[in-house]
């Protein structure tokens, strides 16, 4: 059997980032609302023609301003909700992109034939700190294999290497593109359709314990377990797979 790292990460909104005045306004400046919000009331003119009553004619006019007034003001304030809620889905997805987000915590193992249970987890605030233990844990270990994981493919890989090129960080020789077929085992190129909670449960495999959607909110300690678990099942899954899909595990 060849060696297979599985990693997983948990990640979070960076807010030092998000709350600087200088991201914000470049974010602000390169939306686009779609027509349906910019286009802007339109001042109606020309009463009917057949009108010739000069009273209702000068009524017909206020009656028009006074609601011109009205659609204009709404017109802003449905600008003004639609940047605001553009804010807050950028918040909500924050820790979904590496633009926005960070890296809470790395967790991996080795699968070989002689270490099969071992997890290990880089967690703290410094996102630094936690891509270099991660990354010297490989060093000193000197191995080349191949990296598993679930959505890594889509979402961890991209992630770290995102990270480690803004923070000029030395990964390892071998460490792959996210594309490479021959060294990226992603368990959502061969189970499609359904999350990783419910292929387990197919499975007969122990569950996640939690949700990744709260990681930005767990204590250290409770992201190290909740991490270290991620890694166990998305392992147990991958070693599963293999026995249909050999090549996993080649």
């Amino acid at each position: 059997m060849s060696q297979l790292l599985v990693i997983d990460i948990e990640t979070a909104p960076d807010t030092a980032w998000l709350d600087r005045e200088d991201v914000h306004q470049a974010w602000f400046d390169s939306l686009r609302p779609p027509a349906s919000v910019t286009t802007a009331p339109v001042l109606r003119t020309e009463p009917p023609g057949n009108w010739k009553d000069p009273k209702k004619i000068a009524q017909w006019h206020a009656d028009q301003q006074a609601a011109h007034e009205r659609a204009c003001r709404d017109h802003e304030g449905k600008v003004e909700d639609w940047y605001a809620e553009q804010a807050r889905e950028r918040r909500a997805k924050a820790a979904l992109s590496p633009m926005d987000g960070r890296i809470r915590a790395i967790g991996w193992s080795l699968v070989t034939e002689h270490e099969p249970e071992v997890v290990h987890v880089a967690a703290g605030e410094d996102e630094v700190a936690v891509l270099r233990q991660f990354f010297a844990w490989l060093n000193h270990v000197d191995i080349r294999c191949r990296v598993g994981g679930w959505n890594i493919r889509r979402f961890d890989l991209p992630f770290i290497n995102a990270k480690c090129a803004q923070h000029e960080l030395s990964s390892v020789p071998w460490w792959p593109s996210p594309t490479d077929r021959r060294l990226v085992v992603d368990g959502t190129d061969y189970l499609t359709g359904h999350r990783l909670a419910e292929w387990l449960m197919r499975f007969g495999l122990d569950p996640k314990t939690g949700d990744g959607a709260d990681a930005p909110e767990m204590s250290l300690d409770e992201l190290r377990k909740y991490c270290a678990n991620d890694v166990r099942v998305e392992r147990d899954l991958l070693c599963a797979l293999a026995r249909g899909v050999p090549e996993i595990l080649r």
